[in-house]
Order: structure tokens, then sequence, then C-alpha cells
């Protein structure tokens, strides 16, 4: 009987062992869940950056445009309309004072300073060059006629595709405000805000074309 009654306290404290593990395991995964998703949150949590250009990135955007041996020399910050401006002097090969630029310090466009904290666009600076310098929208669909039109869709500022309804399609290089496609046998030139007229070695595609259609 002592031997029964033994046995029995024994299975008695493995089955209390098995059932204490058994808590102990369901509970286990419920804290590594926890701690996971709040490292998930910590990880995906980033701090708003913000992004402003410095005088030397400024003053290349100021450069960029300019002819060989002019030089754009910091002449300032103004503050307009909740905006900041770096403003740079530029000066010809010889030391002559052509005029000022000013640039957005968060967008890095290019304005025309006029002085007392006024900017104007840039295409009033004296060395502006439409055919360089301008920026064009080319997004749209342009018609020639019933049996020509095309259409164009900038990628950015460099480049757009474009496609004939006669099955001729292409991308063009930008140039301020003509452009050109790969194999340059195209010539696009921006005309207006709603008219372009192309050039082509295929006469059937040159000609004038009007904004039918406005693009994304």
């Amino acid at each position: 009987m002592k031997r029964i009654r033994f046995g029995a306290v024994i299975a008695m404290l493995i089955l209390a062992l098995s059932l204490t593990a058994c808590t102990k395991k369901n509970e286990q995964p419920a804290d590594t869940d926890q701690t996971v998703t709040q490292d998930a949150n910590t990880v995906t949590q980033e701090p708003d950056v913000d992004v402003t250009l410095t005088e030397k990135d400024a003053q290349a955007l100021v450069l960029e445009k300019l002819p060989d041996g002019y030089t754009a020399e910091f002449a300032g910050n103004v503050s307009s309309d909740n905006h900041e401006y770096l403003v740079f002097q530029v000066k010809d090969a010889a030391g002559n004072d052509i005029g000022d630029v000013a640039i957005d310090t968060q967008s890095g466009e290019r304005y025309n300073y006029e002085g007392e904290g006024y900017m104007s666009d840039y295409s009033n600076f004296a060395l502006y060059d439409e055919n360089q310098d301008a920026v064009c929208d080319w997004n749209g669909t342009f018609t020639k006629d019933a049996e020509h039109s095309v259409s164009l869709a900038q990628a950015d500022s460099n480049s757009f595709e474009y496609s004939f309804t006669a099955d001729k399609s292409g991308i063009a290089r930008i140039t301020g405000n003509t452009a050109s496609d790969t194999n340059q046998t195209i010539r696009f030139i921006f005309t207006s805000e709603t008219a372009i007229h192309i050039e082509d070695t295929d006469e059937a595609y040159t000609g004038d074309y009007v904004l039918s259609e406005y693009g994304d």
C-alpha cells in the first residue's frame, strides 16, 4: 500500500510541474510580442529634417548659369514673405558688376534681386538666356492637324517622353525652351504656354502644334 501511495504522490508532483511549465510557456510569447512591437515603433519614428541650402550650394546654383570667368560673391541674407534668401553679386571677368541673384534656401529657385528685399523673376536678370535658362512645362497633348498630334510626358527637368499618333516615339533632352531626341532627328521648340514648334527630318511631322489636352 505504501508503494502505491508513494507512486501517486510522485505522479501528482510531475503533473503539477508540467502544468507550471505549460503556463510559463504560454505566457512567454506575449512578453516577446510586446517587446518586438515596442522596438518596431521606436525604429519607425523619425524626426522631421529641415533641409536648408548652404552658402556653397546656393553659390553653385548661381555659377552654373554664368559664362566662364564670371564670379558670384556672397552679398548677404534677405528675408521676404516668410522665405529666406542668399544674395550673390555677379561680376564679369573684368570685375564689372552685372547684377545680383537671390537663391531661395528651401527650394533653390533663382531670382533677380532688385534690392531693398525685392525679388523679381530670374528672367529679368541681365544674363538670362531663354534658350538656356527657360523653365518650361512640356506636359500635354499638342495637335497639328487631324492626322498629327503628339503627347509629351515630362519625367524631370532634363527630359520628356514623346509619342506621336503615327507610331513615332522617343525621349527628348531639354535645354531651356528647346528639346531634341536622342537620335537628333527631331527638335521641339516651346513657343508659348499653349504651343510648340517641331522640326524633323521627316517633314510630315514638322510644323506648329497647339495644346489640345493638358498633361499631369
